[in-house]
């Protein structure tokens, strides 16, 4: 799963890639102040902290917690103002790229949980979304034929066959800027999870062949800014409800 062939942060392309300053996709904490009696240098410390704890075998969970938590306003001032590489981000802010920090910078930027707001979303949608599914007709993509008669199949059924020769099992991996920033994801689902954490935490553009699929993800999964969707968002959206 990929997003954004476009480097950020290189050459003329510097800093010019999302010109508005301001939130776009209802983040509620965009930009915030430096924490009162700390300046950039001291968060850059605590940001080496971090840095060095992530080297760790077993990094100490709770230092990195509130480490993440208090440079936020840093990260954000980094990532709105500078634009960044994503692979130097990487280097920057290593934990960023874990789950559990992706999740706690989507709480801190758009106080909802990311993990939660997502699966409810998805499993309160899921039975009208198989319903529109079948109620329309492939036959010019057979992979979607394929994958709504899988649905009526018991999961066990030709397991064995699938499996049968495979030494090493499918990784499924987050690819930004053509680099694998995440790998070993448990499925599907949680990559979409974890690439929607990331889009946010580093103010990326969707990528344009997963833009509607997004918005919806956005709109009616997560539930933000469900009452400014675009058109075809609200479309499936009055489906849905119906």
């Amino acid at each position: 799963m990929k997003v954004n062939s476009e480097k950020r942060g290189l050459g003329e392309t510097r800093g010019k890639r999302n010109k508005v300053k301001k939130p776009r996709r209802c983040e509620t904490n965009f930009l915030p102040n430096l924490p009162q009696g700390k300046d950039r240098e001291s968060l850059d410390k605590e940001r080496e902290q971090i840095v060095v704890e992530m080297t760790k075998r077993t990094p100490d969970i709770t230092f990195v917690d509130a480490a993440m938590s208090s440079t936020y306003s840093l990260r954000r001032q980094e990532v709105i103002e500078d634009e960044p590489p994503v692979s130097q981000m990487k280097v920057q802010w290593p934990a960023l790229f874990t789950e559990r920090q992706i999740s706690k910078e989507f709480t801190r930027l758009v106080s909802k949980d990311l993990s939660k707001s997502f699966f409810e979303g998805l499993d309160g949608h899921l039975s009208k979304l198989i319903q529109l599914f079948r109620s329309k007709r492939y036959e010019d993509i057979p992979e979607m034929t394929s994958i709504l008669e899988s649905l009526d199949k018991d999961p066990c059924d030709g397991e064995e066959d699938v499996i049968k020769g495979v030494v090493i099992g499918i990784l499924v991996a987050l690819v930004i800027e053509e680099q694998v920033i995440m790998h070993h994801l448990s499925d599907i689902p949680n990559a979409f999870l974890n690439l929607m954490g990331l889009v946010y935490a580093l103010n990326l553009n969707y990528p344009k062949e997963l833009k509607f699929t997004s918005e919806v993800i956005q709109h009616l999964f997560i539930g933000l800014g469900s009452d400014s969707c675009t058109a075809r968002v609200h479309s499936l959206k009055s489906k849905l409800l119906r």
